[in-house]
């Protein structure tokens, strides 16, 4: 049994005491420690952030930035956050799949030149799924149309590609707190399903409930609310940018042309500078090994 016994909960029902088995999927500690894996900066992250901040020196320090610049930094590793936990969200939901006896196909599909990225595609048996995966029905209405779009044209090639295979495809979207554009999907799908198409439109557990796996739904909220109460003092920002090593890093590994940029006499470089290298102690530092290195 590929399912590993946690323990026994007693549950009193008249006049007995039952017990019911409860498994776990992922245990805790391998589910935290992928998570933190996963919303953690690393050096290819604070590369990417140093270099936005020297290409748009004036959204950090500019005259009209009400806020502070790094204030206007965590807004920007806020959102690198939400972008890598929704990775995380597909990683394990593909780890729980692959757990429950689906096999992942190649999710990367060619079609006249263009590559489709699928978050899911998985068969069992013969049937095949196709899941787009979004962890929130929040965005803009003037995108939904795209949304559905880009949804049917990754269903279609893929039923091009499975010509015998029955193809299920699913938009899902795991925070079923919001549901912005439900009413839209919800008529459009319903729509393509006339044309013998097999589409369904999920939220939350839904998506469980459909494959008959609702423990797995019940063990990720788990999962993550004891995550959130056990690192409610997990620091998720990036470290001072004269002490973090991955900065000094990127530091050195910076093109020519955006060292100048950063290093140069111009009024907002030296502005920028004196909010993210007060002290110079990093920017010397990389100095150095640049000379070293022949940069």
């Amino acid at each position: 049994m590929f399912l590993k016994l946690l323990n026994y909960c007693i549950l009193k029902h008249s006049k007995y005491i039952i017990k019911k088995e409860v498994f776990v999927y992922i245990n805790f500690d391998e589910f935290s420690n992928l998570l933190k894996e996963n919303i953690t900066l690393n050096e290819d992250d604070c590369f990417k952030i140093l270099n936005k901040i020297i290409n748009n020196p004036n959204r950090y320090v500019g005259v009209f930035r009400i806020t502070g610049a790094k204030a206007k930094l965590m807004q920007n590793i806020s959102q690198s956050n939400e972008i890598m936990f929704g990775n995380f969200l597909e990683k394990i939901i593909n780890k729980y799949l692959k757990i429950t006896g689906y096999v992942n196909l190649n999710n990367e599909i060619q079609t006249n030149g263009e590559i489709l990225k699928i978050d899911q595609l998985v068969k069992k048996d013969n049937d095949i799924f196709i899941i787009e995966q979004k962890v929130r029905d929040d965005h803009d209405s003037t995108k939904k149309r795209g949304q559905i779009d880009n949804f049917l044209k990754k269903y279609n090639h893929v039923k091009t590609i499975y010509p015998i295979n029955n193809i299920v495809g699913i938009m899902w979207f795991v925070d079923d707190s919001f549901k912005k554009n439900k009413g839209f999907y919800h008529n459009e799908i319903s729509n393509l399903n006339k044309y013998d198409r097999n589409l369904h439109l999920f939220y939350g557990k839904e998506l469980f409930d459909f494959f008959e796996l609702p423990h797995i739904w019940d063990e990720l909220i788990e999962h993550l609310e004891n995550f959130e109460k056990q690192n409610e003092d997990y620091s998720y920002d990036m470290q001072d940018f004269e002490l973090s090593p991955n900065i000094l890093s990127s530091l050195i590994k910076l093109p020519l042309r955006q060292w100048s940029k950063l290093t140069s006499d111009k009024a907002e470089y030296i502005k920028l500078r004196s909010k993210f290298f007060p002290k110079g102690n990093a920017i010397q530092k990389a100095l150095d090994e640049r000379k070293k290195l022949g940069k």
